[in-house]
């Protein structure tokens, strides 16, 4: 049996700008806590990138999907390393729902948990992600990179 798992637990008034840490929050920083843990959890690891999420604000976020649309990569991007990473461990469904999560209300992403629930993504099970053997030889290439 597969269980997925959310976290809420970043929430902040998205209807008033507020700054944490310095940090202008916008509304999405709340659903980006979902993002973080998909790949804390599918990755095996905290990443570096999962700072860059915290931090990137709503426009960079939509420079990245803009450029994913048409195809094409953002190689300078953490966004896009981070995706690619992923892109070995998720199915599917996942990919599409972390670029959901991402994106903004004005480009149609989910933006509250009532609707990030209903995704396929939290409906399938574990067969639709690739194997586990896929999924260790991308963590060990990763290890490589670091190291």
């Amino acid at each position: 049996m597969s269980v997925k798992i959310c976290d809420f637990g970043v929430c902040f008034d998205g209807k008033k700008k507020e700054i944490f840490r310095g940090i202008s929050i916008e509304y999405h920083k709340d659903i980006l806590s979902v993002v973080d843990l998909m790949s804390y959890f599918y990755l095996g690891e905290s990443s570096l990138y999962r700072v860059s999420l915290s931090i990137s604000s709503i426009d960079e976020i939509e420079r990245f999907l803009k450029i994913k649309r048409k195809g094409c990569v953002l190689s300078d991007s953490g966004l896009e390393m981070l995706y690619r990473d992923l892109e070995g461990v998720f199915s599917k469904n996942g990919l599409d729902l972390f670029l959901k999560l991402i994106s903004s209300r004005r480009t149609g992403g989910c933006t509250t948990a009532v609707e990030a629930l209903k995704h396929p993504f939290f409906a399938e099970g574990r067969g639709q992600d690739p194997p586990f053997w896929q999924r260790l030889l991308l963590k060990c290439k990763q290890q490589l990179c670091v190291s």
